[in-house]
C-alpha cells in the first residue's frame, strides 16, 4: 500500500566541485544528469545516485519517500586528486607541499635568463616515517632539454628527500619551448613540451606511478597525470591557492573532454581574474568543447592572453587558428610543439589548410611521427636507437595510394607485425606507421563483418583519403611514414 503523501517529489542533489552527477532509476535507466548539482522531479522509489570525477566513480542508493514535496540529498563524494601537492586534496601532504613552495623559489641551474622551469616529483605513497632508501627514482630519469634535444640538467642538479618522497629542480632559462623528459627503462622515453615566458616560471608537477613490462615493474613519473602551472618569477608555487585548485579541475575536464566547470569558475578563468595566464588557455579549450552558446568574446580573450604570454606561444597560436583565423599572419610558421594535445589537433588542421604552416624539415614535422594520443597533454615518444632512414620523397597523394593498396593486404598479415611490442619490425616503426596499420586493420575488419569486400574495393580510394584526414599529423609526416611502409611491405604507390 502506497502511504506517500506526494506522487512526485522535487529531488535536489548537490555534489563536490567539478563532479558529474547521474540519477538512475530502479530499471537502471539514466533519467537526469548535472554538474555539481542536479534538480529533477521523480515519483517515490529507490534511486541510484552516481558521482563521476575524472575516471573515478562512486555510487549511492537513496530512497525518495514522498512524505514531503521536496528532498535534498548529498551525491557521493570523490576526493579531489592532483599531481601538485595542493591543500585539501586526497593525496596532499604538508611534508611535500612546503618543500615544493621552497624549492620553487631557489635556483638550482642557470642556463639562460628571463624565465624559469620548475619540475617537482613526489610519491603519493610516501609517509613521514618511511626509510630514505624507499625513493628509487634515478636522478637521470627526469631531465630538461632544449627543443633541439640538447641536455640542460637532470634531477641530480636539484634537491631530493627520500624519506619525504620528493625531488625538485628549478632552472633559470631563456624564454622558449623546452622538453621535460621521462625515461621509463624498458617502456621507453617520453616527453612533454613546456613553454617558458619572459618574467614567468612554468611549473610541472608529477607523481610516481608503476609501469609494467613483461615481468618488470618500474616506478617513474606519469606524464599523463601531470599538472602544469605558471607563476610570476620569484613568487614560486602556492599550494593553498584557489586558482591552482581550479587549474587541476580544468585539466581534468580537458583530459576527459567534458565541460565540468561551473559558471563562476569559468568567469574567473576567462576574464583574467586569476594570476596564472595558462588557466585562460585551458579554459578556452574547455569552451571549445562545449556545443552550447556562451557569452564570452573569444577573440578579445585571446588578445588579452597574448599580451601576457606573447605572440609565439604555441598553444595560443593553435587557439588563434580556431578562434580568430583572420588575424593569423600568412607567413606564420609553427616552430614549436604545444603543451596540449587539443592545441596539436588545431595546429594539424591549420597545417592541412596551409602546408607552409608546418615546414617539411621543421621540428614540429619531425616530432609528429611519435606523438601519442594521451590527453590532455601532447606527449612525444623518443624513437629507440637509430631512427629509420627516410624514403624517397612521397607526396600526400602518393601516401593515399599506398594506404589504398595497403587496405588490400590481409589484416592477419599486418596484425602479426604490430601485435607484438618485441617484434623487430614493430620496434623499428614509428608510432605513426603503427597507427596507419592499426587503422587499416580496423577498416578491413569492418569490411569482413559487413561482407562488403567488393564494395570496399571500389571505394578504397575514398577510405584511404578518410584515414589520412583522421591522422593527427602533418601531411609531410604522413607521407614519410607511408613511404616507409611501402618499402617494408613492397606496396606500390600507384
Amino acid at each position: 500500500m502506497n502511504t506517500s503523501k506526494f506522487d512526485s517529489v522535487a529531488l535536489h542533489l548537490h555534489g563536490e566541485p567539478a563532479t558529474e552527477i547521474f540519477l538512475i532509476d530502479g530499471a537502471m535507466t539514466l533519467i537526469a544528469r548535472g554538474v555539481e548539482s542536479l534538480d529533477h522531479t521523480v515519483p517515490p522509489g529507490l534511486y541510484k545516485v552516481r558521482s563521476r570525477k575524472g575516471e573515478f566513480l562512486q555510487d549511492r542508493l537513496i530512497e525518495v519517500k514522498g512524505d514531503s514535496a521536496s528532498q535534498t540529498e548529498q551525491a557521493p563524494v570523490i576526493p579531489t586528486r592532483s599531481s601538485a601537492p595542493l591543500a585539501n586534496t586526497a593525496t596532499s601532504h604538508k611534508f611535500q607541499s612546503s618543500p615544493a613552495r621552497e624549492l620553487s623559489k631557489r635556483t638550482h641551474v642557470t642556463a639562460g635568463t628571463g624565465s624559469a622551469l620548475f619540475v617537482y616529483i613526489r610519491d603519493e605513497q610516501a609517509a613521514p616515517n618511511r626509510a630514505a632508501d624507499c625513493w628509487h627514482l634515478p636522478p637521470e630519469s627526469v631531465s630538461i632539454h632544449h627543443l633541439d634535444g640538447r641536455f640542460v640538467a637532470d634531477l641530480s642538479k636539484g634537491e631530493m628527500d627520500g624519506s619525504a618522497g620528493y625531488s625538485g629542480i628549478n632552472a633559470q632559462l631563456d624564454p622558449g619551448t623546452w622538453r621535460v623528459r621521462i625515461e621509463t627503462e624498458p617502456l621507453g622515453t617520453y616527453e612533454l613540451f613546456v613553454t617558458t615566458v619572459q618574467g614567468w616560471q612554468s611549473q610541472v608537477f608529477l607523481t610516481l606511478s608503476d609501469f609494467f613490462y613483461a615481468d618488470q615493474t618500474t616506478r617513474r613519473p606519469a606524464l599523463r597525470e601531470a599538472l602544469v602551472l605558471m607563476s610570476r618569477l620569484g613568487r614560486g608555487f602556492n599550494p593553498d591557492g584557489q586558482e591552482q585548485a581550479d587549474a587541476s579541475l580544468t585539466v581534468t575536464a580537458l583530459a576527459h573532454e567534458r565541460s565540468l566547470l561551473p559558471g563562476n569558475t569559468m568567469d574567473s578563468l576567462i576574464y583574467g581574474k586569476v594570476e596564472d595566464p595558462l588557466l585562460g588557455v585551458y579554459a578556452l579549450h574547455v569552451l571549445l568543447l562545449e556545443k552550447k552558446q556562451h557569452p564570452y568574446d573569444l577573440p578579445v580573450i585571446l588578445t588579452h592572453l597574448t599580451e601576457r604570454l606573447g605572440e609565439t606561444h604555441p598553444d595560443l597560436q593553435a587557439l588563434r587558428c580556431q578562434i580568430d583565423p583572420g588575424s593569423m599572419p600568412r607567413d606564420l610558421i609553427f616552430e614549436a610543439p604545444p603543451l596540449l594535445y587539443r592545441s596539436w589537433q588545431l595546429m594539424i588542421r591549420a597545417g592541412r589548410q596551409n602546408n607552409g604552416r608546418i615546414p617539411q624539415t621543421g621540428i614540429v614535422s619531425e616530432l609528429a611521427e611519435n606523438i601519442l594520443s594521451i590527453k590532455p597533454w601532447l606527449i612525444h615518444r623518443l624513437q629507440s636507437g637509430e631512427t629509420s632512414p627516410s624514403p624517397a620523397p612521397v607526396s600526400l597523394a602518393s601516401a593515399e595510394r599506398i594506404i589504398k593498396n595497403l587496405l588490400e593486404l590481409s589484416p592477419h598479415e599486418v596484425k602479426a607485425i604490430i601485435g607484438e611490442q618485441a617484434h623487430p619490425d614493430r620496434q623499428s616503426m614509428s608510432d605513426l606507421e603503427v597507427q596507419i596499420l592499426q587503422n587499416t586493420i580496423r577498416q578491413s575488419a569492418v569490411d569482413e563483418l559487413t561482407r562488403s569486400q567488393s564494395a570496399a574495393a571500389d571505394n578504397r580510394s575514398v577510405l584511404a583519403r578518410h584515414l589520412v584526414q583522421n591522422l593527427q599529423a602533418p601531411g609531410y609526416s604522413i607521407a614519410r611514414a607511408a613511404g616507409r611502409l611501402a618499402d617494408r611491405f613492397n606496396i606500390p604507390s600507384s
